[in-house]
């Protein structure tokens, strides 16, 4: 009885594999397209999650040693007497938490664009790919906003308008670093999600909010020339033309393929 069950089992087994094999081997209509497996999510070098690591300590030393300082600078973002206040104060604290922000946007917005090449395939200068791509575009940033800084300083020295270029050049670090701290979740998920990375979507919503923060600081840089005694409209269009809508355009032009 007990070799009788055996070889009825083992007979049974054996015709249902020769059935799954049947049913699993024999030709279809569908053909392969990809001669390699394709990963869901590809792999991101291990530089980028450095960074992103180190902007995230950067955030949290400000939180646990910079607190205060920090609420004075996004007050300051939203009041513009506010902001005109801090810079006469000339705080210390208030100047670090500043550089360190400044750093934070620089990385943020250098990986980024880092994304965005890798996404969109640029063609930079030199060929430059990966963590020299990466490089590239935090010095280009770092090189732009540096010769800013010197061209404003020496206009606000050459005329006389020094409390005036304080305040601005005050402006347009404070909004870079705005932007930078709400540019920084969407390279986090460009990182954590790579499959969604640059979308369609992803890059108008970047660029709308970075055309609302342009456009936010060239406002309160009016306001701010406005409260000079040497205000001339026709000195401030060559201004705007010169050193903000002229780099601008530079730099779409390097960065859009053609």
């Amino acid at each position: 009885m007990s070799f009788g069950f055996y070889y009825a089992a083992l007979k049974i087994l054996s015709g249902f594999l020769i059935q799954s094999d049947n049913f699993f081997l024999k030709p279809h209509q569908l053909k392969p397209i990809n001669s390699e497996p394709i990963l869901l999510r590809p792999e991101q070098p291990v530089w980028v999650l450095v960074f992103l690591l180190a902007v995230i300590a950067l955030l949290m030393g400000i939180r646990i040693f910079y607190r205060k300082s920090f609420s004075e600078l996004v007050s300051a973002f939203f009041s513009f007497r506010y902001s005109s206040q801090l810079v006469r104060d000339d705080n210390i604290l208030l100047q670090r938490t500043s550089i360190i922000l400044s750093i934070i946007f620089n990385l943020t917005l250098a990986l980024f664009l880092y994304q965005a090449l890798t996404a969109l395939k640029w063609n930079l200068p030199f060929a430059a790919e990966g963590f020299r791509a990466y490089i590239f575009f935090a010095l280009l940033i770092s090189a732009i906003y540096a010769f800013k800084l010197i061209i404003l300083k020496i206009a606000g020295f050459v005329f006389d308008i020094t409390q005036e270029m304080e305040t601005y050049v005050f402006t347009v670090f404070l909004t870079n670093n705005m932007f930078g701290l709400l540019l920084l979740p969407v390279v986090v998920i460009n990182f954590l999600y790579p499959s969604f990375i640059i979308s369609q979507f992803t890059g108008v919503a970047v660029l709308c909010i970075a055309g609302i923060f342009f456009l936010y600081r060239l406002i309160r840089g009016v306001l701010i020339s406005r409260e000079s005694p040497q205000y001339s409209p026709v000195y401030l269009f060559f201004y705007l033309c010169a050193l903000e809508i002229a780099p601008l355009l530079v730099l779409v032009k390097v960065l859009i393929p053609h």
